[in-house]
């Protein structure tokens, strides 16, 4: 948080900041504590969602969802038939390769548990 007029205007109208992430390391302390604008940060909220996130992307991928949003974004999906490459895959039963072990990898293990 550099000093800089802009933060002394913007500061005028909030009573403090708040970093939605794990650590809060791009905040300059020094500026935030001379202009009295508390700060903190909220860990471990984003555990669950970005968990959560990894399934809709790896179902997002197994449905091919990105080629179908592609042609349609191009205007050439005209119609729809069983030989498209839109059906995809079942993510359902799949096993699940999660590589690390840290707070979103255990939260994927959980959800991926939970759902069988």
């Amino acid at each position: 948080m550099p000093s800089t007029p802009s933060l002394r205007r913007r500061t005028r109208y909030s009573q403090s900041r708040s970093a939605i992430r794990r650590r809060f390391d791009n905040i300059n302390r020094a500026d935030a504590n001379q202009y009295k604008v508390p700060f903190t940060h909220t860990a471990d909220v984003l555990t669950e969602a970005t968990a959560e996130f990894a399934f809709f992307l790896m179902g997002a991928l197994a449905r091919k969802l990105w080629s179908a949003e592609h042609l349609t974004r191009e205007n050439r999906w005209s119609y729809w038939h069983p030989y498209l490459p839109f059906l995809g895959d079942e993510v359902t039963g799949k096993t699940v390769a999660i590589i690390g072990t840290g707070r979103i990898g255990l939260a994927l293990i959980k959800s991926a548990q939970d759902s069988t």
